[in-house]
């Protein structure tokens, strides 16, 4: 899609994902100073950084499967930014593990309403230029992923953790009323997910391998604060660490893009 029109939905879209990968990264970067504050042992800080991941992964599949068969996919975005901002209230005024538990795997649903459906729109609308289209959207993924943990870091560092979680949610709620603003939803050709479809060798393939790696990946983003926590490192400098360790997305995804288009 071209024009005044393409540029918006794709700046829009790209607004959403670069809010709700940030919302990701918020959690895990002030894990050291939640888990000290809550008296949180080390199982139960995986379990809280888990929380997310598990309700995040299994919520895609739902969330995809549904939207598929029942469209409505610019109301589920912004259901996703309204129940993760609201996620982030109840984090910030929780008292002990098991409501930040609760509230986690909340706000990890919240996070899983925005891939799947995104993504798709994307797709329907660019039949040229797609991988470029994909490559800017996943950039600003990254620069939100980049963004956030300096952000958070900081602000708790001034205000305290608790006030820093609640000043998120304000940019989750502000976002959701632009998209639903100035995005108008395309008609989609709805149909039924077909679970067999998984099983083709190359697309089981990259779901392994997928798995595994964020396995890893979150592993690292849950227990690298933390372990720069017992070292005594501030909530600002983790963020700037974990915010490093995202930066660099921010020209892979584009670069993978135009790659995509121009040598698949």
């Amino acid at each position: 899609m071209e024009g005044y029109d393409g540029r918006r939905f794709l700046a829009m879209i790209t607004s959403v994902h670069f809010v709700n990968d940030g919302f990701e990264m918020i959690v895990p970067t002030l894990l050291p100073v939640i888990s000290v504050a809550l008296s949180l042992s080390y199982p139960q800080i995986g379990m809280v950084g888990g929380a997310l991941v598990v309700s995040m992964g299994l919520g895609q599949v739902f969330v995809g499967a549904f939207s598929d068969y029942f469209g409505h996919k610019k109301r589920l975005i912004i259901a996703g930014l309204v129940l993760v901002s609201a996620a982030f209230l109840i984090i910030a005024v929780s008292q002990g593990f098991y409501s930040m538990l609760a509230a986690n795997l909340m706000a990890g649903f919240g996070l899983s309403i925005y891939h799947p459906v995104g993504v798709a729109m994307i797709a329907n609308r660019y039949d040229e230029k797609q991988g470029k289209a994909m490559g800017v959207h996943g950039s600003g993924g990254n620069a939100g992923m980049f963004l956030f943990p300096l952000l958070a870091g900081v602000l708790a560092d001034v205000i305290g953790w608790r006030l820093a979680l609640a000043t998120f949610p304000i940019l989750g709620l502000a976002m959701a009323a632009l998209y639903a603003i100035y995005v108008v939803e395309e008609p989609f050709s709805l149909s039924s997910f077909e679970p067999k479809k998984l099983l083709i060798p190359a697309l089981a393939t990259i779901i392994l391998a997928m798995g595994l790696f964020n396995m890893a990946v979150r592993g690292f983003i849950v227990f690298f604060p933390v372990t720069l926590g017992t070292i005594g490192t501030g909530s600002s400098l983790t963020g700037g660490f974990m915010s490093l360790f995202f930066g660099v997305g921010i020209v892979g995804q584009y670069l993978g893009g135009w790659l995509s288009d121009n040598m698949e």
